[in-house]
């Protein structure tokens, strides 16, 4: 038997434009059966008795080194063609209701990622758009989504600046680690929910979101910085004695309790001292917050749609 560079049991043969497992055709030149990647006739050695593993190898000599590679590739087409349903990433993006969020350099929302399983009602394979040809592209009623099966290569910064004028979302599926001893079932698996193997190239909706979050999180962070109040923090137990939430419970408050914890709580800033000025031990250092507009700012939030953790 001819032996491939990735050292393993070539098991896998094209027959009919389809990826057909070893075990799965006739004997001998009867598998009628060629290389996935150098399209060579194939001999399959599927005999029962057979000392060695079933195996498939070229009919005559041949230099072909990718075929584990392509075989993958065109199964991992076929199996979305053939269930027409891929278990995909959704990206939704959430603002925090606390205002230290929406200050300084902290970005203002926070991805969450969900499993959304997607039901095609038409697959094509290798279909082009316009300058473009993806693996597969996929119809749900009139919207298009595009993927691309990266086993070697990925998708390129020119591939990618296509698609972004297209504004048509791609999804890029990671086979690169994908075990030698290529499984059916192991691929079917991944395409029903191991969404860390899949990776947005572009998706307008996506991005849609995060726009949307991200301008409401400029209308909290613009409310903040035209109502931000000091409160000056006294001594090494860093008390702050004008709490605007709890001054008729409390009459004072140790920063690190309470402050930090509030959701009106914004930031903490040490003194400023020229060079040559005697730093004293404990220097002076301000809180800021927004505390004393806690009512106003619980209904900005509500108005954005930002849910308030009590």
């Amino acid at each position: 038997m001819m032996k491939h560079d990735y050292g393993e049991i070539f098991e896998w043969g094209l027959k009919d434009g389809k990826v057909i497992h070893i075990d799965n055709v006739e004997n001998g030149l009867a598998c009628n059966c060629f290389c996935p990647d150098c399209e060579a006739p194939l001999v399959a050695f599927n005999r029962q008795g057979n000392k060695r593993v079933n195996h498939f190898q070229h009919k005559n000599k041949s230099n072909c080194t990718n075929s584990y590679e392509t075989a993958l590739h065109y199964l991992a087409k076929q199996i979305i063609l053939e269930t027409k349903s891929l278990t995909v990433p959704d990206i939704y993006f959430s603002l925090s209701s606390y205002a230290q969020s929406f200050y300084g350099v902290t970005h203002t929302s926070e991805r969450k990622i969900n499993k959304q399983i997607l039901k095609f009602d038409k697959v094509e394979v290798e279909r082009s758009e316009q300058n473009f040809r993806p693996d597969l592209k996929c119809y749900i009623n009139e919207k298009i989504l595009l993927i691309e099966i990266a086993v070697t290569h990925f998708v390129d910064p020119d591939k990618r600046e296509k698609i972004l004028n297209k504004n048509i979302p791609l999804l890029e599926i990671d086979l690169s680690e994908f075990e030698r001893a290529i499984q059916k079932d192991k691929l079917i698996e991944i395409f029903r929910g191991k969404i860390d193997k899949m990776k947005w190239v572009y998706n307008p909706k996506i991005k849609e979101r995060h726009q949307f979050a991200e301008s409401k999180g400029a209308i909290v962070k613009n409310y903040i910085s035209k109502n931000l109040d000091s409160h000056k923090i006294y001594g090494k137990d860093h008390n702050i004695y004008d709490c605007p939430i709890y001054k008729n419970i409390y009459d004072k408050i140790k920063v690190e309790d309470e402050c930090y914890r509030c959701r009106y709580f914004v930031g903490e800033y040490q003194g400023v001292y020229e060079i040559g000025d005697e730093q004293p031990k404990f220097p002076d250092t301000t809180l800021e917050c927004v505390g004393h507009k806690a009512n106003e700012f619980d209904k900005l939030l509500k108005s954005v749609g930002i849910k308030i953790k009590e």
